[in-house]
């Protein structure tokens, strides 16, 4: 009896013990993770200040660990020990290991690759020779040092130089320290002349080990500096400097520009600038700074100082002086050498310059933007005026300045914007340049008191003579040299038309900025933009976006901004703060419930929500709005866009001066809104739906295509997945991904199913889109057409065609999941060890009590 007991406690402690270890090997695999260097940083070391940095290794806290790093000074990512430095630390228990004050004054300026390692001593140990210690290798991560030396901000210098940069150098007239003597001592400049040396003097090395000379108190020649435990002498040159200094062209006129162009074997210097017939002052306004030099100043009555100048090509502006026409030598002479260079130019008198217009006619409608371009010749800068104050009792006076003062930027051309529902209010932004090269500014305008500029005709007169103010601009027209003629026709508010786009289509369309318009009209070319009287939406706030187009002219001008091109937030603004423009979405009383109001949009209240694409070239504005936008607000905001509803959009003209309605007391907002133009639509919202050929049938090709239809807008993208069903063997998952809606409704996608065989089943369902598309069977057939797989007397087969008997037994199937790799969702899946889960051990546990006693 006490062996069946023995024997029954000998079944349940193996039971348990499986179960246990089934336990322990999941606890093994959930361990914590192996330690890991996560960051390295080193402050930057300047080697005029001791040459150390700290250095900082992140990592994680782990138990018996180290941390380490290595500096690579040779850069090659591979370890030298003679080189390169290597230190370790006890890291335990802790996520941050500090290395204070490393020395590193022996490396030189520059960058050098930091890495670093962490974990037990053998991971952290140092590298062994040659083996890789970047991240590929020994390091975890990666960090930058930075050497600096900062002695040569300490000394007024032209130039800071090594003794091995300055042995065997030139130098030019510069002042010259030199660094790396011993401190405290004497070094010997001695002059050589072939085998003899001559003492010129003595130099101290500061405590810094540098010695100061200026080589332009030097003879050109041989020099040699001697003592302070140098090997051997460190000899240098002095040079007479090279250069030249000429006028880009041999003659300019009194009123132009001309480049001037320094060239000198030295990297900058000063330069003293003279010229017959010049005193000073012509000398510093012909080279002031906007020509390109930094520093001119007066060396005396008749000469110029131009400071640091390096060599390149400079500017002399003739237009800056007043000085007489004719032949003028100019001497360039190097301010600490003997170097000179001379040249020789003609001024001539000014041009007299031209200005034109480029169209004879230019037509726009009231409150519109009219655009048009001057070209001027010989010339930068001129004086237009728009109308006449006798005939049209108005009158725009401004001037263009071509490149905006700098001749660089002049193309020889300045496009304008005038903005007619500006003109005559006191507005600085009544008309503007396009380009950011150019500028206008106006100098006069008549007012209009509030009143929109009449249509008809009116004079656009331009001369190439500047008007610095408006009693200057009837001298400048006495040069007027074109006229051209603004025709401005009557505006009107014409219609409403409705289009809709899929969400990510029409927020391409927004992200265009200035080329939205052509890309609206792309978009309408490939029906990524189609026309409707609905949008379809679902329940979770995902719909169509609408888009209303309005037809109309003189809006331009309104909805322009500063820079006279139309915007969004204009547009908003008038909505919202302006009221110039009035929109309304307001629920149609045939949709609305009994003893219900009707929904309407609280536009005020979701300006946000519309954004606008101006085509005002064309006088089509399109205001593109999604309906379940999340800043969309009802009047009463517990109403919402439902399947079912019908709204009517309108849009009205508020604004009294486009609208010609005198208010009398500065009202700019109509009184009376049957003094309003408006313009509507009416569109329906409608549940998202759609579905498949039911049953869909496709046979066995490299190319097998699955159709669908939707009332979702064309353009949008839908995911089509197919999997077997149960009886198909061997299963088999496919997804075919972003297949776009056509203008009629339909969706296809192609999947390669050349390695089934008709008799295959599967289900074929949408993903990836927000309408409810109802699933189908589908049937792999012979050909398209067949409306089943074909006969089956519901026997099975053998491979070789006999029939078997199913005698009940289940098989194990390859079920495939989402997430599988075949393009289905990636559902997360719960991950479990191998074996008895928890619940079957437990049963295993039981189970074997139970037999234990059963054979008791």
């Amino acid at each position: 009896m006490t062996n069946d007991y023995t024997d029954k406690a000998r079944a349940l402690f193996l039971a348990a013990l499986m179960v246990f270890s089934v336990f322990a090997g999941t606890v093994a695999f959930a361990g914590s993770a192996a330690a890991a260097a996560t960051g390295v940083s080193a402050t930057d070391a300047d080697l005029n200040n001791g040459g150390s940095t700290d250095i900082s290794v992140d990592h994680d806290s782990t138990a018996s660990a180290t941390a380490a790093y290595v500096i690579d000074v040779d850069g090659d990512g591979t370890y030298n020990s003679s080189t390169d430095i290597y230190a370790s630390a006890a890291a335990d228990n802790t996520t941050t290991t500090d290395f204070n004050g490393v020395d590193v004054s022996s490396l030189s300026e520059g960058d050098y690759n930091v890495y670093a390692a962490h974990g037990n001593t053998s991971e952290a140990d140092e590298p062994t020779a040659d083996s890789d210690v970047t991240e590929s290798g020994w390091a975890e991560t990666t960090g930058t040092l930075t050497v600096t030396d900062s002695t040569s901000d300490e000394y007024d210098a032209d130039r800071f130089m090594t003794i091995s940069e300055l042995d065997g150098s030139v130098l030019w007239g510069e002042s010259v320290a030199v660094e790396d003597f011993t401190g405290n001592d004497s070094v010997t400049l001695r002059s050589v002349d072939g085998d003899d040396t001559t003492t010129v003097e003595s130099l101290n090395v500061d405590d810094n080990g540098v010695i100061e000379f200026d080589s332009s108190e030097l003879d050109s020649g041989n020099y040699e500096l001697q003592g302070n435990n140098q090997d051997g002498t460190v000899s240098f040159e002095v040079a007479d400097q090279t250069w030249s200094a000429e006028f880009a062209a041999d003659e300019v006129q009194s009123d132009d520009q001309v480049d001037v162009e320094f060239d000198s074997s030295r990297a900058s210097y000063d330069i003293i600038v003279s010229a017959d017939g010049l005193d000073a002052e012509d000398l510093a306004a012909l080279f002031e700074q906007e020509t390109g030099f930094d520093d001119v100043s007066t060396e005396d009555e008749d000469s110029v100082r131009l400071a640091g100048v390096t060599d390149g090509t400079y500017e002399a502006d003739f237009n800056n002086t007043d000085i007489d026409t004719g032949e003028y030598e100019f001497t360039f002479e190097s301010a600490d050498t003997s170097a000179e260079a001379t040249d020789t130019i003609n001024v001539t008198e000014a041009g007299e310059g031209d200005a034109t217009i480029v169209n004879s006619t230019v037509e726009q409608q009231q409150g519109d933007i009219a655009e048009f371009t001057i070209e001027l010749d010989e010339v930068t800068t001129g004086t237009v005026v728009i109308g006449d104050l006798e005939n049209d009792n108005y009158q725009l006076n401004f001037t263009v300045d071509d490149g905006d003062g700098d001749s660089d930027d002049a193309d020889g051309e300045v496009t304008v914007r005038y903005n007619t529902y500006l003109a005559g209010q006191d507005s600085d932004n009544v008309v503007t340049a396009v380009s950011d090269d150019d500028s206008v500014n106006v100098t006069g305008e008549e007012s209009l008191n509030g009143n929109l500029l009449d249509d008809g005709d009116y004079d656009i007169r331009v001369s190439p003579t500047e008007a610095n103010s408006d009693a200057d601009v009837d001298d400048a027209m006495d040069d007027e040299t074109d006229l051209a003629t603004l025709v401005l026709d009557e505006r009107s508010t014409d219609e409403m038309n409705l289009w809709r786009a899929s969400e990510d289509n029409a927020d391409d369309l927004l992200n265009e900025d200035d080329e939205q318009a052509s890309a609206l009209s792309s978009a309408l070319e490939n029906d990524l933009v189609t026309e409707t009287d609905f949008v379809a939406g679902d329940e979770d706030g995902n719909a169509d976006t609408l888009i209303m187009q309005v037809s109309a002219s003189g809006l331009e001008g309104l909805l322009s901004g500063t820079d006279g091109s139309v915007s969004t937030s204009d547009f908003r603004s008038a909505l919202g703060d302006d009221n110039s423009l009035g929109l309304s979405i307001v629920q149609t009383e045939g949709t609305v419930g009994n003893n219900a109001d009707a929904k309407e949009v609280n536009v005020s209240q979701s300006t946000s929500a519309f954004s606008l694409i101006a085509d005002g070239e064309n006088d089509e504005y399109y205001i593109v709005f999604n309906p379940e936008d999340s800043n969309v607000e009802f009047e009463d905001t517990d109403d919402e866009f439902e399947a079912g509803d019908e709204f009517t959009a309108t849009l009205d003209v508020q604004d009294a001066k486009l609208l010609d309605v005198d208010e009398g007391d500065g009202n700019s907002i109509a009184a009376d809104s049957d003094d309003f133009e408006s313009v509507n639509s009416s569109f329906a919202y409608e549940e998202a739906t759609g579905s498949f050929e039911d049953p869909t049938n496709v046979t066995a090709s490299e190319e097998a295509e699955v159709t669908g239809e939707t009332n979702i807008a064309p353009g949008s993208e839908i995911s089509i997945r197919i999997q077997s069903t149960d009886d198909t063997e061997p299963r088999f998952i496919e997804t075919a991904s972003d297949n776009v809606v056509n203008a009629d409704g339909t969706f296809s996608g192609t999947f390669d199913l050349s390695d089934n065989a008709a008799g295959d089943t599967f289900e074929v369902s949408a993903r990836n889109t927000f309408a409810d598309i109802d699933a189908a069977d589908g049937n792999i057939v012979e050909s398209v057409g067949t409306s089943t797989p074909g006969t089956d007397d519901g026997t099975p087969t053998t491979d070789d065609g006999t029939p078997t008997t199913d005698d009940g037994t289940p098989t194990e199937t390859a079920t495939p999941t989402e997430g599988d790799g075949n393009g289905g969702d990636d559902t997360p899946t719960e991950t479990t060890t191998p074996g008895f889960t928890a619940v079957l051990a437990l049963i295993a546990l039981i189970g074997a009590a139970l037999v234990a006693v059963r054979r008791d």
